[in-house]
C-alpha cells in the first residue's frame, strides 16, 4: 500500500526550484523531490505544495490572525512536514543594517514562534533551509564605514541562529551552505542566494537524505524532534 507524505514548502524561488520539478513550477529540475522519492521508494508518494513566503515574520503574521490569534490556512492541518526557507530573511536584514543585532534577534524570536505554532497546529516535522554564505561577486574588504552589510555576513548571521535553534527546538536543517560548499560553491551558485541546476539537485538530494534519516521512507516509528529547550513550569 502506498503511503502519501504531505509536505508544505514556504519560501522563495531558490527552495522552490530545488524541490519542485519544472512540471510542478520549478525552473531547473525535470525530477524534483516528488519524482526522486517515487523512483527510490515505490511505496511512498509525495504530495507537495508551495507558498511563496516573504520573511519569517511576514509568514508568521499570515499564519495567525493578529486580531484573534486564530491560525489561518498558510499551513494545512494534515501536513506531515513543513519546510521553511530563510532567503528572504537574509535579504531583509539589510533593511535594518543600523541595528543588525536587534534585527537578528527579531528574526530568531519570530522563527521560534512560527515553529511552535506549526507544531501545535499540525504536529508536523519542521525543517528549515539555510542559505549559502558564498557570494561570487564579493571581494575581500573591511566592513568599516559600510552602510550595507555584505550578503555573506548576513547569511552567516542567519545560519548561526538556525544552528542554535536546531539544538534548542530539535528541528533539522537543510544545510544548503554545507552541500554547496562541498561542491565548490562557485560552480553551483551563480549569484548571491541563488542556485543553478546543479546546486538545486544538491539541495533536493540533501532533503531526501534528511527525510530518510527521520524514517519517512521506512516502516518504523518516525524519529521525534526533541530539543534541549527547558519547559517553563
Amino acid at each position: 500500500m502506498t503511503e502519501t507524505i504531505r509536505i508544505v514548502v514556504i519560501g522563495g524561488d531558490a527552495i522552490r526550484n530545488a524541490l519542485m520539478s519544472t512540471v510542478d513550477g520549478g525552473a531547473h529540475l525535470t525530477r524534483g523531490l516528488t519524482e526522486i522519492v517515487a523512483e527510490q521508494y515505490s511505496d511512498r508518494t509525495i504530495d507537495m505544495s508551495f507558498t511563496h513566503g516573504e520573511s519569517i515574520s511576514t509568514s508568521l503574521a499570515e499564519l495567525q490572525d493578529e486580531a484573534t490569534g486564530d491560525p489561518v490556512s498558510l499551513v494545512d492541518s494534515d501536513c506531515d512536514i513543513v519546510i521553511l526557507a530563510t532567503t528572504h530573511d537574509v535579504r531583509s536584514l539589510n533593511d535594518l543594517a543600523d541595528e543588525p543585532l536587534q534585527a537578528i534577534k527579531a528574526f530568531s524570536d519570530s522563527l521560534v514562534e512560527m515553529i511552535d505554532l506549526i507544531k501545535e497546529r499540525t504536529g508536523a516535522h519542521v525543517l528549515v533551509a539555510n542559505t549559502a554564505t558564498f557570494d561570487p561577486e564579493s571581494t575581500p574588504s573591511s566592513l568599516f564605514g559600510l552602510n550595507d552589510e555584505p550578503v555573506s555576513l548576513r547569511a552567516h548571521r542567519v545560519d548561526l541562529v538556525l544552528l542554535k535553534l536546531s539544538h534548542l527546538l530539535g528541528v533539522s536543517l537543510i544545510d544548503i551552505d554545507r552541500v554547496t560548499a562541498e561542491a565548490g560553491a562557485s560552480g553551483v551558485i551563480p549569484a548571491a542566494l541563488e542556485l543553478n541546476r546543479e546546486g538545486s539537485k544538491l539541495v533536493r538530494d540533501e532533503t531526501v537524505r534528511v527525510l530518510a534519516d527521520y524514517g519517512f521512507f521506512d516502516d518504523r516509528q518516525l524519529a521525534p524532534q526533541v530539543g534541549n529547550r527547558k519547559k517553563s513550569a
